[in-house]
């Protein structure tokens, strides 16, 4: 297999603590700085979490102590630079009590 010269550029994993998840979206760290085309949604807290690309609906239902990837790239698309992610917790009428949940991204 020959070397394509792709290169991964992954940014700061955006994280956050259990007791920082509430039943209202929260930010998920800064504004991404460069086209993503892989995202990595790791939820190590013991209750269901949703993840918002705008801040007001879930896009993604993450379940306790899973992880998902999303591939964006192979159908050539990407998350903008800018965009923001936010994140809640799922289960009423209340939230983890351990862990944390971290997104990783990853452009090429």
């Amino acid at each position: 297999m020959s070397n394509t010269g792709v290169r991964l550029k992954p940014e700061d994993v955006r994280e956050v603590a259990f007791g920082g998840l509430t039943s209202s979206f929260v930010q998920l760290g800064g504004d991404i700085v460069r086209p993503i085309n892989e995202i990595t949604l790791i939820n190590e807290t013991d209750a269901a979490v949703y993840v918002s690309l705008d801040g007001t609906n879930p896009h993604f239902r993450i379940s306790p102590g899973t992880a998902r990837t999303i591939d964006v790239k192979a159908n050539d698309g990407m998350f903008d630079v800018g965009q923001k992610f936010y994140v809640k917790y799922a289960t009423a009428p209340t939230g983890p009590v351990n862990s944390v949940f971290a997104i990783e991204t990853l452009t090429r």
